[in-house]
């Protein structure tokens, strides 16, 4: 999703799963090369996560843990 569809996205996913089940909405970058474009360039979507039971979800998720620079 990009910045001209997650405001809608969201208020669609809402409608569908209920407010109460969202859980976050975050941003992923695609690159990390700077582009060279006139125009600004996008370089991440946004992620909607919802959850049939959030307080489970928030228990049970599997964290990444930080990894070692070897």
């Amino acid at each position: 999703m990009d910045d001209s569809e997650i405001a809608l996205l969201r208020v669609l996913m809402d409608e569908i799963f209920g407010h109460e089940r969202f859980i976050a909405c975050n941003v992923w970058q695609k690159r990390y090369s700077r582009e060279n474009r006139e125009a600004i360039g996008d370089v991440h979507e946004y992620l909607l996560i919802y959850a049939m039971d959030p307080e489970r979800f928030k228990v049970a998720r599997n964290r990444v843990g930080l990894g070692r620079s070897s």
